[in-house]
């Protein structure tokens, strides 16, 4: 939950310690303008928000013109973990459709990334003291830190499973014997 404060103290974490944190998803074949609702369905399902509750959505176009739809759509979704902490992800959406004689047939391209981020509120003078200052850092360093340890690990599980669920969709896992 983002704390509202004037000023604020801001610690942010990539989930995936790599030089490009975010995962992606390419498919090729029919049907690629059903994403968009599967990606909606999964707000409640893997991230745990309701869509009206903690999900913004960005940007948003569908245009259809002949027999073919271009469609791409943003959102953000803030995953709330305590007081202090919280996981914001984006999530990218882009692709087209054209009618065939198969059906619809077409290209999608999904993206998402993810950050922790923790909040601390600056406002007080006692919030900005020096002596308030060396509190927060022995405590956040003593007990806090595995805490958004564990909660970068929930953010990466949440973005595999979240891909992984939109493979399942395609039929693009691997075969398990």
């Amino acid at each position: 939950m983002p704390i509202f404060a004037r000023t604020k103290l801001i610690l942010q974490d990539d989930c995936f310690d790599v030089s490009n944190p975010d995962l992606k998803l390419e498919y090729v074949g029919p049907n690629p303008q059903k994403i968009y609702k599967k990606i909606k369905d999964t707000f409640h399902t893997i991230f745990g928000v309701k869509e009206g509750e903690r999900v913004q959505e960005t940007e948003y176009s569908w245009n259809r013109e002949g027999g073919k739809e271009v469609f791409n759509a943003k959102w953000e979704i803030i995953k709330d973990m305590d007081k202090y902490s919280y996981l914001v992800f984006r999530i990218k959406m882009s692709g087209f459709a054209e009618q065939t004689k198969k059906g619809k047939q077409g290209k999608a391209s999904v993206s998402i990334d993810g950050v922790v981020r923790t909040e601390y509120p600056q406002d007080t003078f006692w919030e900005r003291s020096i002596f308030y200052e060396l509190v927060r850092v022995f405590w956040h360093k003593t007990f806090y830190h595995d805490k958004r340890l564990d909660y970068q690990d929930q953010c990466k599980n949440i973005m595999t499973v979240f891909l992984n669920e939109l493979k399942g969709f395609f039929n693009l896992l691997p075969e398990r014997i």
